[in-house]
């Protein structure tokens, strides 16, 4: 029987009791109907200490759980975390030798580049004397050309010169002797106009 039905039954017995004169509101209420009330209420205490009891062995059920649950959870995170560090440091490891091996790969490409620029230089300081040479036994070739041109030039010049120089001394042979013959002819002329007369 439920607590609050034995609370009804005993209102009930209550209110079937009769009072009795002359004992200042006293009643007369069925004993064996109170004495079933007080085991069913006795029963009832019993039953709720029992469930009580088994509702605090749940909740210390429930906790003691919840703790193993919460140790469990805390170990595998502190399991998590170390893992997460361990492998952390590995790859810090890791990275910090691929940036040895980036670090030597920049070196040597650094080296590459500077050799490259090096071979560079070099290519045009050789192409630069190789012009160099050109322009200057050009420069040679063109300067004797022109001395050559200049020394045929003079040869010709005098040669022509001289042909010119014996020209004009015929030139002037040939007007000397035009003269000559002239004069030679005046001389006859007037002699002969001097016998005339």
């Amino acid at each position: 029987m439920q607590l609050n039905e034995i609370l009804k039954e005993l209102n009930s017995i209550i209110d079937s009791g009769r009072k009795v004169p002359g004992f200042n509101g006293k009643m007369m209420i069925d004993s064996e109907k109170l004495s079933e009330i007080f085991r069913e209420l006795s029963n009832s205490a019993d039953a709720g200490l029992n469930e009580a009891q088994l509702i605090i062995t749940q909740k210390e059920s429930i906790l003691e759980q919840a703790q193993l649950e919460s140790n469990r959870i805390k170990e595998q995170a502190e399991n998590s975390a170390l893992e997460i560090q361990e492998s952390a440091n590995l790859t810090r490891n890791e990275r910090l030798s691929d940036s040895d091996i980036i670090k030597e790969a920049e070196e040597t490409a650094e080296k590459i580049v500077q050799k490259s620029h090096e071979d560079a230089q070099n290519i045009i300081q050789d192409a630069q004397r190789q012009a160099f040479n050109l322009i200057s036994e050009s420069e040679s070739r063109s300067r004797d050309q022109r001395d050559g041109a200049d020394r045929y030039s003079r040869e010709v010049l005098s040669n022509l010169e001289e042909r010119l120089s014996d020209v004009l001394g015929q030139v002037r042979r040939g007007l000397d002797t035009l003269g000559s013959d002239q004069n030679m002819t005046g001389d006859r002329s007037n002699g002969n106009h001097t016998i005339v007369s």
